[in-house]
């Protein structure tokens, strides 16, 4: 084996998935604020993790070694599983909407989410080659 690479690709894997699940209960957590920015970069990030998550080839018994190492549970009392960060992003927005916050954070992320899903939708449709017509005056 590789004895000190491995080390250190572990070193790096639990990094990623450290960062995963502190983003995720930071989104659960009610006293947060998330402008749009931070948002932004949580769900680039995010997006990264679940990209890393499918591309993952070691072994079950060692991605689980890996999840107890980081956390236990989720903010809402599920265990901790591999899967979650398949669907990092997913878990991240229904932890974040699901808080008990004031309604002015509820807005806040709410608006934030609404604004990159716009931006990503737009971005899609120019890559297709969508959304062009229509604008020649």
């Amino acid at each position: 084996g590789g004895g000190q690479a491995d080390k250190d690709k572990d070193k790096k894997k639990k990094k990623v998935v450290q960062a995963a699940i502190d983003l995720i209960f930071l989104a659960a957590n009610p006293q947060a604020k998330w402008p749009e920015e931070s948002l932004r970069n949580a769900l680039t990030w995010l997006d990264s993790t679940e990209a890393w998550a499918r591309g993952d080839s070691s072994s079950d018994e060692s991605r689980q070694r890996l999840i107890q190492e980081v956390a236990d549970t989720l903010p809402d009392g599920r265990a901790f599983e591999f899967e979650h960060l398949l669907t990092a992003k997913e878990v991240f927005v229904s932890n974040l909407l699901r808080r008990p916050c004031s309604r002015d954070g509820f807005g806040e992320a709410w608006r934030g989410l609404a604004a990159i899903v716009a931006t990503s939708e737009d971005e899609g449709k120019e890559r297709n080659g969508e959304g062009n017509e229509g604008k020649r005056e």
